[in-house]
C-alpha cells in the first residue's frame, strides 16, 4: 500500500513517468464533460440486463468468498493440514484465479475481434467459462464481469459496476457464514462444496442465457450529447 501511495497520481498527466505520446493516447479517448446531470439508481437497478447481472455476481461471491475466508479452516479441521499446509495449498486458487482473470479477458477480447458478437464475448463465454471452470476453482468469468458494465453504458460504468460488486460482497458476507453454520449444524464438511456446486451452475445459467449486453437507455445520456454522471 504504501509503495502504491508513492508511485501512483490522481490522473494521468502528473505521474512523472508519463511520456507526452502516451498521454495524448489516454487523453484522446476521455468522453468529453459538460452538463452534469442527476441520474436515479431506481434507473440502474430496476434494468432486467443488470439485475441479472448483480444475480449472478451475487452467486459467484457466494462462491468466492466461502473458498478465501473458510476454505483455510476446512484444510486444517477437516483435513488435518498444519497451517505450513494449509497456507501452500491455499495460494493454489488464489493464483489459478490470478492465471484466469489474466487469460479470460485476453480470450474475450480476442473473440471480438475474431468477429464473434458482444453477448458472446462477454456475456455467453463467461458464462461458460464459470460452469467449465468450477472444478479447478480458475475464474475466468471476472473479466467478463467487470467488461458489462462498459457494454450496458459506457457512461455508467461507475454506477453499474458498484451496483454489481454491492451485490456479490452483500453474498460474501453470508457464504462463510452459512458455510460454517452448515458444518456446525450436521457436522459434515463436505456440504457446503456441493452448495458451492449448485450455486456455480446457477451463476453460469444467468450468465450464459440471461445476461445481455442491450444497452441501458436513459433519457439525457445520449451519443450526441455527452454528459458527466453525478449521483
Amino acid at each position: 500500500m504504501t509503495l502504491w501511495l508513492w508511485y501512483s497520481t490522481d490522473t494521468p498527466r502528473e505521474h512523472p513517468s508519463i511520456g507526452a505520446q502516451e498521454l495524448d493516447e489516454i487523453e484522446s479517448q476521455l468522453a468529453p464533460q459538460t452538463e452534469k446531470i442527476s441520474v436515479p439508481l431506481w434507473t440502474i437497478l430496476k434494468a432486467p440486463s443488470v439485475i441479472s447481472l448483480c444475480l449472478s455476481y451475487m452467486f459467484f461471491g457466494f462462491i468466492v468468498w466461502i473458498f478465501i475466508l473458510w476454505f483455510p479452516s476446512y484444510l486444517v479441521n477437516a483435513r488435518g493440514f498444519s497451517l505450513m499446509q494449509m497456507g501452500l495449498v491455499d495460494m493454489l486458487p488464489m493464483g489459478a484465479s490470478f492465471l484466469g482473470i489474466v487469460s479470460g479477458g485476453v480470450i474475450s477480447d480476442s473473440l471480438l475481434k475474431r468477429g464473434f458478437d458482444v453477448r458472446f464475448a462477454r456475456a455467453r463465454f463467461p458464462g461458460l467459462a464459470i460452469g467449465m471452470s468450477l472444478p479447478f476453482l480458475l475464474s475466468l468469468a471476472v473479466s467478463g464481469y467487470w467488461a458489462m458494465p462498459l457494454e450496458l453504458n459506457p457512461r455508467l460504468v461507475g454506477a453499474i459496476s458498484g451496483v454489481m460488486n454491492t451485490s456479490g460482497n452483500l453474498a460474501g458476507i453470508f457464504g462463510p457464514m452459512t458455510a460454517g453454520a452448515i458444518v456446525a449444524s450436521t457436522g459434515s464438511w463436505t456440504l457446503p462444496f456441493y452448495l458451492v456446486a449448485v450455486l456455480g451452475v446457477f451463476c453460469s445459467v444467468i450468465f450464459l442465457f440471461f445476461v445481455t449486453t442491450d444497452p441501458i437507455q436513459i433519457s439525457g445520456l445520449d451519443e450526441e450529447t455527452p454528459q458527466e454522471v453525478v449521483d
